[in-house]
């Protein structure tokens, strides 16, 4: 068997994604700290939360509802709350149907593991933190997911809305989202997991409900018992938790530009 090392340029990629990954100084000159040295995050400056306590715990809550965490997820969500030393590692994705591509789940897993990291570095707890991108209006982007099948992929897409002026995650779950979470399931192979599969695929994508709570409910269920919680920026806790901060923005917007 043989094989032959492709380079991203060759593979299609554009300049700015390939000097990234090749260290580039080109790039690098562009970031603060350096974004590929092992002790990078420790030196980043710490910036405090400055928000109203009440509304930091409602919006906290209302995108991560006791339920779905599990008691580390739980601790983290204190700790937030009450710990002011608490630090936190942000990644996030679109919504997309299902879970989407694979490096989504590859990216909450890098979270886990830098926050681990970080904490046992800096003595601090670190949260992981996934950013819903629940303000996207394209549901075309997030309504495909596409799983191995022979030598190939099978794509399972879902129907566009009536309507596309909503905001993609606040769409609603309907019979056609249910079907194809069924046609998606027969295509898996069976596997000692695949129980387990259809029951968290099921019972986040609920006739009804939003496809951000959905996407939100498999992060939680898969994850938070390594301590991820999830956040977004569409829910009315977290634009009353923000008010003040985009006031500020606004306010001193000529100084923050130079």
């Amino acid at each position: 068997m043989s094989h032959k090392q492709l380079s991203f340029n060759e593979l299609g990629f554009n300049n700015l994604f390939s000097d990234y990954c090749s260290q580039s100084s080109d790039i690098l000159d562009f970031f603060e700290y350096h974004p590929f040295e092992p002790g990078s995050l420790i030196k980043r400056r710490f910036i405090p939360l400055n928000f109203e306590p009440n509304r930091l715990r409602d919006a906290l809550t209302a995108y991560n509802p006791d339920h779905l965490l599990h008691e580390n997820a739980k601790n983290n969500l204190d700790s937030l709350l009450q710990n002011p030393e608490t630090r936190t590692i942000v990644t996030g994705q679109q919504l997309t149907f299902a879970g989407g591509p694979l490096f989504t789940l590859y990216k909450i897993l890098t979270a886990i593991s830098e926050s681990r990291k970080l904490s046992a570095a800096t003595g601090h707890p670190v949260v992981p933190i996934f950013w819903l991108a629940d303000e996207d209006q394209d549901f075309d982007e997030i309504s495909s997911v596409s799983v191995p099948a022979g030598t190939g992929l099978r794509h399972v897409t879902l129907s566009s809305p009536e309507t596309d002026s909503q905001r993609a995650g606040f769409i609603a779950v309907t019979t056609d989202t249910v079907t194809k979470v069924e046609e998606l399931l027969q295509l898996l192979p069976v596997t000692d997991f695949h129980h387990d599969i259809t029951k968290l695929l099921t019972d986040a994508y609920q006739i009804g409900r939003t496809h951000s709570d959905a996407f939100a409910e498999l992060v939680l269920r898969l994850f938070s018992r390594f301590g991820m919680l999830v956040f977004g920026s569409a829910k009315s806790e977290s634009r009353a938790l923000l008010k003040e901060a985009f006031k500020t923005l606004i306010q001193k917007s000529d100084e923050i530009y130079e």
